[in-house]
């Protein structure tokens, strides 16, 4: 592909996203949505992961690389990679979010460490890291979502990978299953985003729960410059679905009040898409 139709399909796909996510947010202030758990269980409890659970995808792949990398799919997309604007086939992409993931998790791992990723949804990055880190660890994904557990252990027996899956819900503090963060390294990626309202009562229950360490990868658009065009598509995205502004601010917050001491704030730009990409977050309690 030349470079001016590249260019050219970049500029077509950055328009097409912005003009549909103002119209989003124009739909999301006339008719006063607010994020809250009813929105999101509808998301993906009763679509995304019931979806996957229902089209089980995974009965068409070898190994747990060629499923989380997307293998056969060489649709191209346009995305963001190392905070460059690329047209990639999704095979490609997935296999350099693989690498990033370990990329950043892996350093803050030692041997023999838990992990427990919160929100897991069907495991997608728990799947990735049990292929891809060199640490010997166990793994454990927990989510609100049957739909989304009962995918991942699914998946988890077709390949004979080692994750297991548990419920919890994130907002209720009695949770008996709290009990299983103690002691790991606790990751969330891309679920804080669906709990914007709710977030001091999620990090005061992560807090309780005392893991060793937690490293967030979520997009927040605090950090955003709004005169920079892939950030400002990403501030209205992230206003239409009534995504977070407040994680940082939230766990900057607990610092302040001694409960936690954060290793590191830093934005980073891949997402599969012009939108939405993370920031890595990395605290432990005090």
């Amino acid at each position: 592909m030349t470079k001016i139709l590249k260019n050219t399909r970049i500029f077509i796909t950055y328009v097409r996203l912005l003009t549909r996510n103002l119209f989003k947010l124009l739909l999301r202030f006339s008719l006063a949505r607010v994020r809250n758990p009813t929105v999101t269980k509808k998301e993906y409890e009763e679509f995304a992961w019931a979806s996957v659970l229902s089209l089980k995808e995974w009965e068409r792949f070898e190994s747990i690389d060629d499923f989380v990398t997307k293998r056969n799919d060489l649709r191209r997309r346009v995305c963001l990679v190392d905070g460059k604007v690329d047209y990639l086939t999704t095979h490609a992409y997935y296999t350099y979010r693989k690498k990033t993931l370990r990329y950043l998790v892996e350093p803050y791992l030692k041997e023999g460490t838990g992990i427990v990723e919160l929100g897991c949804g069907w495991g997608f990055n728990l799947f990735s890291l049990a292929d891809s880190i060199q640490k010997p660890t166990t793994m454990l994904g927990m989510d609100v979502s049957h739909n989304g557990l009962q995918a991942g252990r699914q998946v988890s027996e077709k390949f004979g990978v080692p994750v297991d899956f548990k419920h919890i819900d994130l907002l209720d503090d009695t949770h008996p299953n709290w009990k299983e963060v103690k002691s790991r390294v606790a990751i969330t990626y891309y679920c804080l985003e669906q709990l914007a309202n709710y977030m001091d009562r999620v990090i005061s229950n992560l807090i309780k729960a005392g893991p060793e360490l937690v490293i967030h990868i979520e997009p927040t658009r605090e950090l955003s410059n709004p005169l920079n065009l892939l950030d400002f598509n990403s501030l209205v995205y992230s206003r239409a679905r009534d995504y977070p502004g407040n994680i940082v601010s939230t766990i900057l917050n607990k610092q302040d009040l001694g409960l936690v001491k954060v290793e590191k704030v830093q934005k980073k730009r891949y997402a599969p898409s012009l939108q939405n990409y993370p920031v890595f977050i990395v605290w432990k309690p005090v």
